[in-house]
Formats: C-alpha cells, sequence, structure tokens
C-alpha cells in the first residue's frame, strides 16, 4: 500500500476513536460573524481560532460530556456543556452579546 494510502487510513482511524464539534460565533446585537473568536475546551486545553467567516472546528475530542467557552474581546463569554460521541462532528453556534447595556 502506498505511504498516501497508509497516512488516509490512519487518518481516518484516528477520526473513529475522537469526535469533533464545528460551529459559528457571532455578535448576537449586529448579526457578525467574529473572525478571530476563541473556542476552548479548559479542561482539554483545546483552543480553536475562529477563521474569517467565524467558523471554527476543534478536533480529535474524546468521547463524553465537555465545557465548551466561545470568547470574544468586548463581548461576555460564554459557557455550554455539549455531549461529543466517537466518529461523530457535533455543530454548535455561538451568539455572543456585551453585558455593558446592563451597568447604565
Amino acid at each position: 500500500m502506498p505511504l498516501a494510502d497508509w497516512l488516509v487510513a490512519a487518518r481516518n482511524f484516528t477520526a473513529a476513536l475522537t469526535g469533533s464539534v464545528a460551529g459559528t460565533v457571532s455578535n448576537a446585537g449586529t448579526g457578525n460573524l467574529l473572525a478571530g473568536a476563541h473556542v476552548e475546551l479548559p479542561t482539554l486545553g483545546i483552543v480553536a481560532v475562529a477563521d474569517r467567516t467565524g467558523r471554527f472546528m476543534l478536533t480529535g475530542l474524546p468521547a463524553g460530556t465537555h465545557e465548551i467557552v466561545a470568547s470574544y474581546t468586548g463581548l461576555d463569554p460564554k459557557r455550554v456543556t455539549i455531549n461529543v460521541t466517537l466518529g461523530e462532528q457535533a455543530i454548535r453556534d455561538f451568539e455572543l452579546t456585551a453585558s455593558i447595556e446592563a451597568q447604565l
């Protein structure tokens, strides 16, 4: 088997042993997608940065329930719990808000 085929097989095997989470991060007030937003699994130290379209992907996650935190400068972080299944990709979109209005 050529090396490229081995690499594809190894990647597919690894994907079956882990799960992933993908989605978008946006500003709830404006609806704008947030390039550069951070999405993190704090307990595992895994961080993804949203691309220029506000999309992120966390891969190589063990199965189970995890807390995910999305954050962006100037907006309040949002924490959610999500269930990761082996070989599956969970979808989770985040809409971040600013609580500054509540302080006025």
